[in-house]
């Protein structure tokens, strides 16, 4: 069951530190990493997946769950190009 909105906090343990450190977390794991905006520029200038994943040292697969996950998600995309046309709207990518 996915809890969200005003549910969700009533979830959270009553010690304060806790509850700002997850505030603090989930509020950091909703913006753009340095890396992320680094892989949404090698797209853009047309690397594949291959070859993003020899630059990171991980596989092809990690590249797609990456660019098709959390950029579409950051970036409100519905597709790697629509992910790519919002980088250069909002200045992320040249």
């Amino acid at each position: 069951m996915k809890i969200c909105g005003r549910q969700a906090w009533k979830h959270l343990p009553a010690n304060p530190v806790s509850v700002a450190y997850i505030k603090k977390r989930l509020l950091r794991d909703q913006t753009l990493t340095a890396r992320d905006v680094e892989l949404l520029q090698m797209l853009a200038d047309g690397y594949n997946r291959k070859d993003a994943a020899k630059k990171y040292g991980i596989s092809a697969h990690t590249i797609k769950h990456w660019a098709s996950g959390r950029l579409l998600e950051l970036l409100g995309a519905d597709n790697i190009g629509h992910a790519i046309a919002q980088g250069f709207r909002n200045g992320l990518i040249k």
